[in-house]
């Protein structure tokens, strides 16, 4: 429950595979019965092999068989038209793993997906580890969007900042004291970067606003303090997107208006003396 309709439609089926020293046999059955086969090559880059499937169907497989194990890196179910939303949990990670990866392989694939916008969103696994400055956390971010835009020239990027975490007090809850170093580090990574920056912490209310949360009802956030609930990630997300519609609105209004004053003349006749 709780997901969108339109996520369940889809008619096209596609497999990412690629780095494959044998071939290998791929097999698609629908609702019991083989709708395709195919004997797929041996191949040395990323490659894409696409279905279309009908609405239709109730249960399909994809089999796969090969003297060697295939490499599959996944399968995306799509549709023709639409906005498709890619969600990539990186548990414990602070945004800095991207040039740790295959930067190659990493822009073939968002390539191939057809990546336009890319949303980052990190920040809470740094609160623990409370230092003076976070100028390295600064610099490594930086370094993280300049790989991710020469990877994707094309693609648009949005840094969501850090969320507020508290922790205990004594009797009470209360923010980390990093928190809005953390959050500032972020930002001007993110500017320095040319890519707009989204206050995640300051949108919650700021400083002790995790316990808020965590004390509406119901909750808003999980009892760690760290963690959304459900509801809680509904509301951030309507947040985030009703910041990112009016920046929009405001860009559309701001292209439509003319920036010149117009000025028409007319002559006719009327105004000419004999």
């Amino acid at each position: 429950g709780g997901i969108n309709s339109s996520a369940r439609k889809f008619d096209i089926i596609r497999i990412f595979y690629g780095y494959n020293t044998k071939p290998f046999m791929v097999q698609l059955d629908s609702d019991g019965k083989t709708n395709d086969a195919e004997l797929i090559p041996n191949t040395n880059k990323l490659s894409t092999l696409s279905w279309d499937i009908s609405q239709s169907t109730n249960i399909f497989e994809v089999k796969f068989k090969g003297d060697s194990s295939p490499l599959i890196f996944g399968i995306s179910l799509e549709t023709e038209k639409g906005i498709a939303v890619d969600n990539i949990p990186i548990r414990g990670s602070s945004g800095t793993d991207f040039t740790k990866t295959d930067m190659d392989f990493m822009k073939a694939m968002l390539s191939k997906l057809n990546a336009k916008l890319i949303i980052l969103q990190f920040g809470v696994n740094v609160v623990p580890n409370i230092v003076g400055s976070y100028k390295y956390y600064q610099n490594q971010l930086y370094n993280q969007i300049q790989a991710i835009q020469s990877a994707l020239p094309d693609a648009s990027i949005i840094m969501i900042g850090v969320s507020d975490v508290s922790r205990k007090e004594g009797l009470n809850y209360t923010s980390y004291p990093n928190i809005e170093k953390i959050r500032d580090a972020q930002k001007q990574a993110a500017f320095k970067a040319g890519v707009p920056f989204w206050d995640c912490y300051k949108a919650m209310g700021g400083k002790n606003s995790m316990a808020a949360w965590e004390n509406a009802k119901p909750p808003l956030a999980s009892k760690d303090f760290i963690h959304f609930t459900y509801r809680g990630a509904n509301l951030i997300a309507e947040m985030f997107y009703a910041a990112l519609i009016s920046e929009y609105e405001g860009y559309l209004e701001k292209r439509i208006k003319p920036t010149n004053k117009q000025v028409v003349t007319k002559i006719d006749s009327t105004n000419i003396s004999k």
